[in-house]
């Protein structure tokens, strides 16, 4: 797996003119640099920089891209109807992405930095805004998770270490749907259910899941 590119530090001297020879060898160079992952020590770390200051936001929108990584690995190996590799490490990585993420926005939405009122001023709101972008993506991140597979059920792969990974992701999406619904009401004190998070969850499964399985398996919502 190859390594990520870490950020340079912009200028404001313009870059010299390329040529279509240099973007092209540039281009190549670039897709097949591996994307590296982070160790858990480094994920639980940027958590707690998260917690301790609100300057290290950005560390929020690191974690997704990581999650974001790992969930095209895990699509592309469906896709291609590939055997699953044993990487136990970076399994127990996402698992733990899932978790942390979780937490973060868990404390930042009880503490209602995911919301801003008539009186909050422009810098408050331009937080606000980004953090809830940062929000959706991290759910729309577990929704795809739920889904991969659904396309090529049938193809006899088997992988037991994405299985927990998406009932993972599913029961922390419906943890999201309790933690908005007690804690994002347009008004405090009013009665408030997250509809809009919890039909993207239902409109997902709704897509996912086929008669097949379901009678296959003798399920229904309740088991």
């Amino acid at each position: 797996m190859a390594k990520v590119k870490r950020g340079s530090s912009s200028s404001n001297t313009p870059s010299p003119k390329r040529t279509k020879k240099s973007e092209s060898v540039s281009s190549k160079s670039t897709e097949t640099k591996p994307q590296e992952i982070m160790s858990l020590d480094e994920i639980k770390n940027y958590k707690s920089k998260i917690f301790e200051s609100a300057r290290y936001y950005n560390y929020i929108s690191k974690l997704i891209q990581q999650q974001t990584i790992i969930l095209k690995k895990y699509t592309k190996q469906q896709e291609a109807n590939e055997e699953e590799d044993d990487d136990d490490e970076e399994y127990v990585i996402a698992r733990g992405l899932i978790l942390i993420i979780y937490q973060i926005f868990e404390k930042l939405i009880k503490e209602e930095q995911l919301k801003a009122g008539k009186s909050s001023n422009d810098e408050k709101k331009t937080i606000v805004k980004w953090l809830r972008s940062r929000y959706t993506e991290y759910k729309d991140n577990l929704l795809n998770f739920i889904s991969i597979g659904s396309d090529n059920s049938d193809n006899g792969n088997d992988n037991d270490n994405l299985n927990t990974i998406k009932l993972d992701s599913l029961e922390t999406y419906m943890k999201l749907v309790k933690l908005e619904s007690e804690n994002m009401a347009p008004n405090k004190g009013d009665l408030f259910f997250a509809n809009a998070t919890f039909k993207l969850l239902i409109n997902k499964l709704i897509k996912t899941g086929t008669n097949k399985e379901i009678i296959e398996s003798n399920s229904t919502i309740n088991n």
